[in-house]
Formats: C-alpha cells, structure tokens, sequence
C-alpha cells in the first residue's frame, strides 16, 4: 500500500518536460548526420564507398590484373568496444566473429568475404593516446576494461564531476555525507565519500571491517559505462547558453526518469548500520581465531617439550607455556565434556 501510494504522489518526468524550460522540443530536433541504418542500407553504403575505388583500380590496372582488382578491402577500424565485429555480424545475419561487452575481445586480424568483390576486415581495438587525455577517461569511456584497472581514484573522482550529489543518492539509495560548512552545497564529493557510503549501503566490507573501496569502485564503474548512471552531454543548440549548473540539472532530471525516489537516510540510521556490519566482520574474525586455537591446542597435545638448564638445574618446559588463553581452551572444553557426561 506505502508503494501504491508513492506512485500516486509522484508525478512521471518525460524527456520533453525536461527539455522544455530550454525552449527546446525533442520532436524538432533533427540531425541529418545522425541516422539510424537498416542491415540493406548499410551494405548499400559500403557498395557506394567501393565503387569509386573499384572503377580507380580498374582504370589503372592492365588486363590480366583486372580480376583483383574488382576485390575491394573495407576495414573495421577504431577504437575497443564500439562495435565493429557486431556490425559485422548484422551484415551476415549470423555470429562469424565472436562479440563481448568487455574491451579487447577482437585479438586478431580476420578477414571475411561478403558478396563476390568485397572483403571485410575485423581489426583488434585501437587507442590514440593524442585524443584521450588520461587512461581515466578510458576507463570511464569503456575503452579498457574495468576489471583490469589498478588505481580506482581517478575513474571515480570523473564520475563525481560528471554526475551530480543528487543524481548519485537518488540512482543508488545512498547518503553522501554533505559538505562542510564553509564549503558551497554543491561541491563535487569526493571519491572516498562516493565510495564509502554505496559500500557501507551494500555491505561490502573488507576482511579488517572497512568498506571495500575497491569492489565498489569497479561495480559504479560499470553502472557508468552501461548507462545506469547517466552523464548527460546537450546538444549543440544548448551548448552556448548552459552552464555548468544548468548541465547538472540537466543530469540530475534525466537520472530521475523511471527510478524510484530515493529517501536520503539520516546519520543514526547510518550509524547503526555502521556498527551492524562491524560486530558482523568482529564475530568472523572471532571464529577464525577460535579456529587458530583448537589448531593450536592439537599440536600442543602431541607434546612439544624441550629441555634445559636453569639455576644449575634440570627442567622441562613446554613450548605454549607462555599461552594463557590455552589453558583457558582446556578448561572449557573440559566443562563441556563434563556436561556431555552428566
């Protein structure tokens, strides 16, 4: 009934509510370099870019070479993870080259016949260094895999100056701690700040009870290059009269599109959070050291001792006699062993 009634209260946001305070309309827009191609019309392009260098080779060629010369080559080139084997698995119809959302799939150079006179090349991914700044914006353009980053700061430290504070609480249900004082409220968080609240949320803790900084880095990475979160980029016509704040907002409205509301969560309930998933990571580590102990206690029992000289006289001493909590093992097995009995 709480969830029938929220969605009453709450009114659905559509692209063209949010466009329209720019007095723009999405319907007008109308971008000819931007066209969706059928299967027939792309092979329709690649005939009309082969024929001009089919007639060239033909011109110039002699005659008994005129026969390689109606072959044309059209390479699949760019950058990983943009779709060139799935383009070329829509020309087929069929899976001829095998396709992944992981860069780097494509490791080798395969060449494929379609039609008679064409050859299509499947090249491995490129990368320009001179067009991308920092492998962060790699990583966050999905150019290199997440999976093998080593340093999660910087990736993250883009995706809090692209995506708002709000965009971020309201997409994963989070609490941000806000910033200080003396400081605008809407400063750019920090990734630590990120990073830390969506571990606490999820519960994903390291061995010594502290968020997984890392896990947490790699899962928001992912939700970034697959469009979960949403950094929005407006179009050309907006570009001169938004600024950054408007771009924000911006952001900001297209994340609340089809998601739930996030309630921000006060600091108690985080706390108690908090100190929930550290008594959970104390008790773990309080059975691994009980573990250690029964193990300890059994090699004990074979009789480890060894034999000196102290004051001019003999003894034997036993090598986990500077082992109190042992004792204490021996004494509470031996009361449970004594219940077993009554």
């Amino acid at each position: 009934e709480k969830e029938k009634k929220e969605k009453k209260e709450r009114k659905e946001i559509t692209p063209e509510e949010i466009m329209k305070p720019y007095g723009v309309s999405v319907d007008n827009i109308d971008d000819d370099e931007v066209r969706v191609l059928t299967k027939e019309n792309l092979y329709d392009t690649l005939l009309s870019l082969a024929a001009p260098v089919r007639q060239l080779r033909l011109d110039n060629s002699e005659k008994e070479d005129r026969e390689s010369g109606r072959r044309v080559v059209i390479g699949m080139v760019g950058y990983p993870n943009v779709g060139k084997s799935s383009t070329i698995n829509v020309l087929y119809g069929s899976k001829k080259v095998a396709v992944a959302a992981t860069p780097g799939k494509t490791k080798h150079f395969q060449t494929l016949f379609i039609g008679e006179d064409i050859f299509l090349c499947d090249c491995p991914g490129l990368v320009f260094p001179s067009f991308i700044s920092t492998k962060a914006d790699m990583i966050c353009n999905g150019l290199l895999p997440i999976d093998q980053m080593r340093d999660h700061r910087p990736p993250i430290s883009l995706v809090c100056q692209r995506v708002s504070r709000e965009s971020l609480e309201h997409v994963y249900n989070i609490a941000i701690p806000k910033p200080a004082p003396h400081l605008p409220p809407d400063t750019i968080p920090s990734p630590d700040d990120l990073l830390n609240s969506y571990a606490r949320a999820r519960g994903h803790m390291s061995v010594q009870g502290r968020p997984d900084e890392s896990r947490a880095a790699r899962i928001i990475l992912k939700d970034f290059v697959n469009g979960k979160i949403l950094s929005v980029v407006p179009p050309p016509i907006l570009m001169n009269g938004l600024d950054a704040h408007g771009l924000q907002k911006l952001t900001k409205d297209f994340n609340l599109i089809g998601t739930k509301p996030a309630p921000i969560e006060d600091q108690d309930k985080e706390k108690k959070r908090k100190n929930r998933l550290l008594n959970q990571q104390r008790g773990q580590r309080q059975y691994t050291d009980e573990d250690e102990m029964d193990r300890m206690v059994r090699l004990d029992s074979v009789g480890h001792h060894q034999g000196g000289k102290r004051g001019g006289k003999n003894f034997v001493q036993n090598k986990n006699s500077n082992k109190p909590w042992l004792e204490m093992k021996r004494a509470q097995k031996a009361q449970k062993r004594a219940k077993k009995k009554r």
